[in-house]
């Protein structure tokens, strides 16, 4: 054979041989360089969740409730924390702090209903063995009777539960870059969020509620007073803090605009009504338990300067809240 036929040929090989080799090099590479982001941001602990073996400092730099609560919920800073949605989220923790001597937070988080509140009072728990005192801000999503519960919105329960939950997400863009937030707070580059996670959306802003005169829901009033409703939500919450039965808990119902009351006879009237004492029980059954109603037709909730619209009050009444939760827990500590 020519030497130029057989270095043509061997060349030809060699180019064949070499693609298998190029393609093991890259899914090497690819995969090995994956592995290495995937360690890092594990032993990053992106969320401070406390799973890493490596303890960087405390906290995270994150003003999304639904990631930086898995930080604040932990944090042995505080005893006792505020649950609910945005409903609660007026609530000052710092001065519901000074007001009852304990150490509060806010674990509310906007758009949440039960079972995202549950997910994060089970975390709250699973991290403080005791506990001062707990506030639940509930509302109408707490008394639904549907099953499956609703989520209306996206919630990372992931975050909150198991290893086998936990360990696929951290490949996930929202990972990576609160891992890179969490290594630039270590170093410096970063403050740490507000750890008691408050945030004074009302701050700031114009606020100008015109309600209208309608009473609220106008669907057709209860035919048979025998209607039973089931609050499943609620026996949620029971057994969720049937293992802590010494805890303070105060539950509160807040005012909402008068036009926003449901109309005296309806259904939905009914349903909050049976609501409201389901709750009430679930306060008496416990030891240290109470339970607060402000769905009132007063002076409070006929004035809409004390609203930012028909369901979220503003902060002064806010303030005349906390000073009830106060009242409150000093009533359930001596029960």
């Amino acid at each position: 054979m020519p030497l130029k036929s057989f270095k043509l040929i061997s060349s030809v090989a060699s180019r064949e041989r070499s693609w298998p080799y190029f393609a093991f090099v890259f899914l090497r590479t690819f995969f090995g360089g994956l592995l290495l982001v995937y360690v890092a941001v594990f032993l990053s602990d992106p969320f401070d969740s406390g799973r890493s073996p490596i303890s960087l400092t405390r906290g995270v730099f994150d003003h999304d409730a639904r990631f930086s609560n898995a930080s604040n919920a932990r944090d042995p800073a505080f005893d006792s924390a505020i649950f609910g949605n945005s409903h609660g989220q007026a609530l000052e923790p710092n001065r519901l702090s000074q007001l009852t001597g304990h150490h509060f937070l806010q674990l509310t988080v906007p758009g949440t209903g039960p079972l995202e509140q549950l997910t994060l009072l089970r975390w709250f728990l699973r991290h403080h063995k005791e506990p001062a005192s707990a506030v639940f801000v509930v509302d109408d999503w707490w008394c639904e009777s549907d099953l499956p519960i609703q989520v209306r919105y996206s919630f990372p329960f992931w975050l909150y539960d198991g290893w086998f939950e936990y360990l696929p997400r951290l490949l996930s863009p929202y990972a990576m870059d609160r891992a890179a937030r969490r290594i630039g707070l270590t170093v410096g580059l970063y403050s740490r969020s507000d750890p008691a996670n408050f945030d004074d959306y009302e701050s700031g802003k114009t606020w100008a509620f015109h309600p209208g005169n309608t009473i609220g829901d106008q669907s057709a009033p209860v035919t048979s007073p025998t209607v039973k409703f089931a609050f499943p939500a609620v026996e949620l919450l029971r057994k969720a803090l049937a293992g802590r039965p010494a805890l303070p808990v105060v539950i509160i119902m807040p005012p909402i605009y008068r036009t926003a009351i449901p109309r005296p006879g309806s259904v939905w009237n009914e349903r909050v009504n049976a609501c409201q004492v389901a709750f009430a029980n679930l306060a008496e059954e416990r030891r240290h338990g109470i339970y607060l109603d402000f769905r009132l037709d007063d002076d409070i909730t006929r004035d809409p300067n004390n609203f930012m619209d028909s369901t979220h009050y503003r902060s002064n009444v806010a303030r005349f809240l906390e000073g009830r939760i106060a009242e409150g827990l000093r009533r359930a500590a001596i029960r």
